[in-house]
């Protein structure tokens, strides 16, 4: 009866974790099938990469970001630049245009006087 009851029991045990839906017992299948980890770091024999290379990445990214913040200072300089030549320009147009009418103006009058001898 023993012998009976002990392979019984086995029986049953070796079911449970057959069959993990029954199973009160957590397993690794039933927690991988729930978790919200990557599949890479559910895969048995796998592991999450390590730490240093997290690490390294971060540096890699705080690298990147400097030299963009480098390129914005650049571009923002050379913008300023563009637009205090911009000014420039446009103050020395006005000045040509104020000779060019002036120089119309004289050429008008000698036109005039020319007429008048």
């Amino acid at each position: 009866m023993k012998k009976i009851l002990t392979a019984g029991l086995l029986m049953a045990v070796g079911t449970s974790f057959a069959n993990p839906i029954n199973s009160q017992a957590p397993m690794y299948s039933q927690a991988m099938e729930h978790s919200q980890a990557p599949m890479h770091s559910q895969m048995p024999g796998k592991v999450a990469p390590p730490f240093a290379e997290t690490q390294e990445a971060i540096k890699k990214d705080k690298k990147q970001i400097r030299e963009d913040e480098r390129q914005i200072r650049e571009d923002k300089r050379q913008i300023r630049e563009d637009i205090r030549q911009i000014r420039e320009d446009r103050k020395q147009i006005r000045e040509d245009r104020k000779q060019i009418r002036e120089d119309e103006r004289q050429i008008k009058q000698l036109k005039q006087k020319e007429k008048e001898k």
